[in-house]
């Protein structure tokens, strides 16, 4: 009878051991690679964005939205949205049909001049529609500017190679999701230093799960100044989303899963993209260099 009580009460530990490792919040701050760790770089590499999209103005005050219809065939597009210097806040939506919306990225930054925006987005081709607007925290005195860029068939399997090469030729983080509602699970850090001048972000769901996944992201420069915000949600494993944050100057960038423990895995790989130029000749250096 002893034996075996103290086999329940083996069992119930070993259950909690497990629990407090599954639910564990914060790990260690995480470090960035050196530039020569930077993953394998396609023979056939461009530039992640390598056109410079017409760019057009959006009003400020919320409401103000500007529709690009994608064609059947294409499965990916890029978009770029920047400010003349005022306070970003925006909304991008990506719907199939009416009703289903596949992915959204509400932004909200202090100076989008500064710190101009730019994702690449992955679907299905089925003819999409994207939608892009002004959010209601957005005054009539804070106006956006937006482009977008649809890559030809061989430059989308271009750029498809350059996201795959940065997200598996790199460490990858896992977040878990949380447990309660209204919370948030895991909270990632990457810290970075005043040389590099933009962040590489691939979060994908592919290897764990699948599934779709929300996160929330704030760019913060000290100790709790965020200048950036990001709260999005994207598509599983058919849908690796690939964005370049702007990171002037010395800071951090957190990340947090803003799913249930039960289907809110997924990866994220986050290297530098853009180097500062400090030789004096203007031009800076790009993270394969």
């Amino acid at each position: 009878m002893m034996q075996a009580f103290v086999s329940v009460l083996s069992l119930v530990a070993l259950l909690l051991t497990d629990s407090a490792v599954a639910f564990s919040a914060i790990p260690a701050r995480s470090s960035l690679p050196p530039p020569s760790s930077s993953g394998g770089i396609p023979e056939d590499y461009m530039e992640l964005f390598p056109v410079e999209p017409t760019m057009n103005r959006i009003e400020g005050g919320g409401g103000s939205i500007r529709t690009y219809q994608i064609p059947p065939g294409v499965d990916r597009v890029q978009y770029m949205i920047k400010s003349d210097g005022r306070p970003l806040k925006a909304r991008v939506e990506l719907w199939i049909g009416p009703i289903r919306r596949i992915h959204y990225c509400e932004m909200d930054m202090m100076n989008g001049q500064k710190t101009p925006y730019r994702a690449t987005l992955k679907f299905k081709p089925l003819g999409v529609t994207l939608r892009i607007g002004t959010t209601k925290k957005s005054s009539g005195e804070f106006p956006i500017s937006a482009g977008v860029y649809v890559p030809k068939p061989d430059q989308a399997k271009t750029i498809g190679k350059l996201t795959q090469s940065v997200f598996e030729g790199n460490d990858k983080t896992l977040v878990q999701g949380g447990a309660i509602e209204g919370g948030h699970g895991a909270v990632r850090v990457f810290k970075y230093d005043a040389s590099i001048k933009s962040m590489q972000m691939v979060i994908w769901s592919r290897d764990v799960g699948k599934k779709s996944f929300k996160a929330y992201i704030e760019v913060l420069n000290g100790p709790n100044n965020d200048k950036q915000t990001l709260d999005m949600q994207c598509g599983g494993g058919t849908q690796p989303y690939h964005a370049v944050i702007q990171t002037p100057g010395q800071g951090e960038i957190r990340l947090y899963n803003k799913k249930y423990i039960e289907d809110g895995l997924f990866q994220v790989a986050m290297i530098p993209y853009e180097y500062e130029d400090f030789s004096g000749d203007g031009a800076g250096n790009n993270w394969y260099d």
